[in-house]
């Protein structure tokens, strides 16, 4: 298993605080998403999480933020195309230490 941890900031927007843990298989296990953005829902932002929980690949990554940008009415703060680039970013990063280079 492995755990990471990023801060991001998207030029003009918010800080962003992504916790990732990935276990065997590479699939993404435990996600925490914490800031100071806004995002309206806020179930998007759990339902982004939720759908991360068993990802195993970038696309899958990609997809639920995707999935998020569509059921949320506002975010203030980041995009979801971002936010996906970022957490896809982490998982391929603690992936290395899990299953050594790939």
């Amino acid at each position: 298993m492995a755990r990471g941890r990023l801060v991001w900031r998207p030029r003009g927007g918010k800080t962003v605080v992504v916790e990732l843990e990935v276990g065997s298989g590479c699939r993404v296990t435990g996600v925490v998403v914490s800031g100071d953005f806004f995002v309206y829902p806020e179930e998007a932002l759990w339902a982004f999480e939720d759908a991360l929980r068993g990802c195993g690949s970038r696309d899958c990554i990609l997809g639920a933020a995707s999935e998020a940008a569509r059921v949320s009415e506002a975010v203030v703060g980041f995009t979801w195309e971002g936010l996906g680039e970022v957490v896809a970013g982490l998982w391929e990063r603690l992936c290395r230490g899990v299953e050594g280079p790939r």
